[in-house]
């Protein structure tokens, strides 16, 4: 996605060689595969792999949700999105879909935290219309801590249009902080979302699909709350400590 000409050749020729490498050391006896997400399990179904989806929040840090249910309600509808100064993270999509939303008049506000406005222009050449622009929040690069659970919080969903993704992590953050998420279905997502259930599936590079699904959360409090409780369980499910006991089962399974 990054590269042309010859330099896309150089990193598929690059990306075959690491694949068929990582088929070597697959074939090794000791050696166990876990891979992160269903589309890698597939490539490398031959080997057995165990599918895991990497957790980054501890089971405790995930919230209640009678501490979150009457959160932000009666405030404008704010969506969040996570991620890098990079376009592989879908950026032109979410721009395009919270402008679509704002021409059809809904009352909504965007968080960014990753990325900072000069980056979005300097590093990336996206153009942010002045016309939504003050409707924008930019935070920059945060780690988890108390102002990025606060902006989580204060979020109505998370947003993540990718166009290649692994399982992401914040889709887990988002969700053991009561912030329903949509995301594109591509790479590792699908392991991490079950669509309608905890989260919002879309297709890759869809900015109709995008507006839809953030619409529908608005006009329908039940199925944003259903999402919520679904979605607690799930980081639960993906926490930091089940995630480790994946490893410690396969390392115990050879000692």
């Amino acid at each position: 996605l990054k590269y042309k000409g010859l330099r896309r050749m150089g990193a598929v020729l690059a990306a075959a060689i690491m694949h068929q490498g990582f088929r070597l050391l697959f074939k090794r006896k000791k050696n166990r595969l876990l891979v992160n997400g269903a589309e890698l399990a597939r490539l490398y179904s031959e080997f057995n792999p165990v599918t895991v989806v990497s957790g980054s929040v501890r089971t405790a840090e995930v919230k209640s949700y009678a501490a979150i249910r009457e959160r932000n309600s009666g405030e404008p509808f704010r969506i969040v999105f996570v991620g890098r100064p990079d376009k592989v993270k879908g950026f032109p999509f979410l721009l395009d879909s919270f402008h679509e939303l704002l021409l059809r008049g809904a009352d909504v506000k965007l968080s960014i935290v990753g990325t900072t406005f000069e980056e979005l222009v300097g590093i990336m050449g996206i153009d942010v219309s002045s016309e939504f622009k003050d409707s924008i929040t930019f935070h920059g690069v945060l780690t988890w801590g108390p102002e990025y659970v606060q902006i989580m919080e204060s979020g109505h969903c998370l947003v993540l249009p990718s166009i290649s993704e692994g399982t992401p992590r914040v889709l887990i953050e988002a969700r053991a902080l009561g912030c329903p998420v949509i995301a594109a279905n591509v790479g590792g997502i699908p392991s991490s979302i079950t669509h309608e259930v905890d989260g919002i599936l879309v297709p890759v590079k869809n900015t109709d699909e995008i507006v839809e699904g953030v619409m529908r959360l608005m006009k329908d409090e039940n199925f944003r709350q259903q999402l919520i409780k679904n979605g607690l369980e799930t980081s639960k499910r993906f926490s930091l400590e089940n995630f480790a006991k994946v490893f410690i089962s396969a390392i115990e399974s050879y000692v």
